[in-house]
């Protein structure tokens, strides 16, 4: 449901699929083994290591989605036994990266999803 913030009535059904650039980018659990501590509210590399700060950044001038990225201990990094194609050697930092969707993004992705797009969508 498309919606307009000036006038509500002028709302529409919109019938075309998100890019797949905004609609994969979510980091679902698990991918390349990092997984979400919801306590800790950070990320959990895929040897254990919880990340030590994460920081939002935002795109104003390109009007991208905002990034969360969390930052890892890299003394850890460098001792790990699963560092090899996880951390390169002489790096200063290892982050991983969090696209956050739009709430607009996620009723549009939600919405493509359902039977009457599906059926709108084929014709």
């Amino acid at each position: 449901m498309a919606e307009s913030k000036e006038d509500p009535e002028q709302s529409f059904e919109l019938i075309a699929k998100l890019n797949p650039i905004i609609s994969n980018t979510d980091r679902a659990e698990g991918v390349n083994g990092f997984s979400y501590n919801k306590d800790a509210e950070m990320f959990v590399c895929p040897a254990g290591h919880l990340a030590i700060h994460k920081y939002l950044r935002h795109n104003y001038s390109r009007q991208e989605n905002p990034v969360m990225t969390y930052y890892f201990d890299v003394e850890k990094c460098k001792q790990c036994p699963k560092a090899e194609g996880c951390y390169k050697e002489g790096a200063k930092s290892r982050s991983y990266g969090v696209r956050i969707k739009s709430d607009l993004h996620l009723k549009q992705k939600d919405f493509q999803e359902t039977a009457r797009f599906k059926e709108l969508a084929a014709t």
